[in-house]
């Protein structure tokens, strides 16, 4: 692979994460408005909100077989561009029914991209021989942020929903399909991922200091106690996750006595410094490597997620949910690269997506939960425990011997 090529699919492959996060983000933004044009109440919107999780995850289970036989990439090309030619029809259908239905259609779409799309990245990854994982998560984040702003901009100037989303589609569409015809044939993946081959890879007797070269075993996809710890971790990133954006701002306005103005800091605070975190994440993975980075952000975020939650002044608070961000935003990077040594099909990647999606709808339920009982901020501050133990589990890389971030082969070197 030369290094225009890999350079051409590093870039296709990020533009997937792109269009995804543009592509959410204006559901998000307008979700609130969609509720009232479309006369659900309170009980109906909660129900479309459980469909929209159902289905997604779903969809990823359903698409298992299919990533196997016509690998990830293929996939990607056909949902990048059905996601935002969905999300444009749910300001165009009439009626709840219709709106219903596009909803599904939506969660679908979305199942299907957000499965593919890391696959698909993870295999990048491999091919391409250095990190590039937090960079793609960061055109998400950075997407998603680009589409919440503009659909505020769009809702203060009374721009109507359909126009808006239909604008956003056209934007994002074209994006779309670029990435699309970019993106390698599988084929072409087939033949450059490392230990994919009919047999084992040996490497040269040069890189083993004179000594015997040993087999490298081929990687299996299935279930294995390597992947249960990565699938368990990216859970527990979740329900971290969820802790800041769907309870942060809750909390320090109930239990904080601040303005609903200082309380929505603390998301824009996580989201803004995630951002910035997985900005420069593809250079700390390649300097630090992968096991050493994720230990640093697991305790480095854990820490900001216990002052966010135990700070009695909401500033402090705003500044906790930040490091929270800053500390976490390789994390999930670094979990989907976890299963790209393990299998760098991008099948174990692919099985990861519906834990992280599951983690993503449950654990706001879950700290609900805990806290009728034992209080907002009680609730809150027991994530970061589980966030701290995770730098235990997770990566087992530096310790078995097989390669960090910063170990990839570096194809690129080989195109000089």
């Amino acid at each position: 692979m030369t290094l225009t090529v890999s350079r051409t699919a590093h870039r296709a492959t990020t533009a997937l994460f792109l269009v995804s996060g543009l592509s959410f983000g204006g559901f998000v933004v307008r979700s609130a408005a969609l509720k009232v044009e479309h006369g659900l109440d309170d009980r109906a919107y909660g129900l479309t909100s459980v469909l929209f999780g159902g289905v997604a995850i779903a969809t990823m289970q359903a698409l298992g077989p299919l990533l196997r036989r016509v690998g990830p990439e293929a996939v990607a090309r056909v949902a990048v561009v059905t996601l935002p030619l969905a999300v444009a029809l749910l300001g165009a259908v009439p009626g709840t029914a219709s709106y219903v239905a596009a909803i599904a259609v939506v969660a679908a779409a979305n199942g299907a991209l957000d499965v593919s799309m890391n696959a698909t990245a993870v295999r990048a990854e491999q091919r391409i021989g250095r990190p590039i994982l937090s960079g793609c998560h960061a055109a998400w984040s950075i997407g998603i942020t680009v589409a919440t702003l503009a659909g505020t901009a769009s809702l203060a100037a009374g721009v109507p929903t359909a126009a808006h989303l239909a604008v956003a589609a056209a934007v994002a569409v074209p994006v779309a399909l670029v990435a699309g015809r970019r993106l390698p044939t599988a084929d072409e993946v087939e033949r450059s991922l490392p230990g994919t081959g009919p047999t084992t890879d040996v490497p040269p007797s040069g890189s083993t200091g004179g000594r015997p070269a040993r087999p490298v075993p081929r990687p299996r996809s299935g279930w294995s106690p390597a992947f249960a710890r990565v699938a368990v971790v990216g859970v527990v990133l979740m329900v971290a996750e969820g802790a800041a954006l769907a309870w942060g701002a809750v909390l320090l306005h109930e239990q904080r006595d601040a303005t609903l103005a200082v309380a929505a800091a603390a998301t824009t605070a996580f989201t803004a410094a995630q951002t910035l975190g997985r900005l420069v994440g593809d250079r700390l993975r390649a300097a630090w490597g992968d096991a050493r980075l994720f230990r640093r952000g697991a305790v480095v975020g854990a820490c900001g997620l216990a002052l966010g939650a135990l700070a009695p002044h909401p500033v402090a608070a705003v500044a906790g949910f930040a490091l929270l961000g800053l500390g976490g935003a390789t994390l999930v990077p670094i979990a989907y690269a976890e299963t790209g040594r393990l299998d760098p099909s991008g099948r174990s990647a692919a099985r990861l997506s519906v834990f992280v999606y599951a983690g993503v709808l449950a654990g706001p339920a879950a700290i609900g939960l805990v806290a009728a009982g034992a209080g907002l901020t009680a609730a809150v501050a027991l994530v970061a425990p589980l966030l701290a133990a995770s730098a235990l589990v997770l990566p087992r890389a530096a310790a078995d011997g097989s390669p960090t971030g910063s170990d990839l082969p570096e194809a690129s070197r080989q195109a000089r």
